[in-house]
């Protein structure tokens, strides 16, 4: 249904990597995800909407993060 989702910032800090660990999901809720850029020109439009994904306990050990 249109609308009737809303979105949410995953972040307000500056993210500078091309991957991003979305934190504070809850288990078995679907999430769809999408990004802009920003630079001193203003914001970019959104991308289209990733494919729905289902938040749960990972499986085996996440690739290591670098900051």
């Amino acid at each position: 249904t249109e609308g009737a989702y809303k979105w949410k910032r995953a972040s307000d800090d500056l993210i500078k990597h091309i991957s991003y660990k979305v934190k504070n999901l809850m288990e078995d809720m679907v999430y769809e995800f999408r990004v802009a850029a920003e630079n001193q020109a203003g914001a970019g439009p959104f991308s289209d909407n990733s494919n729905p994904v289902k938040a749960a306990e990972p499986k085996g050990k996440l690739p290591e993060q670098t900051s």
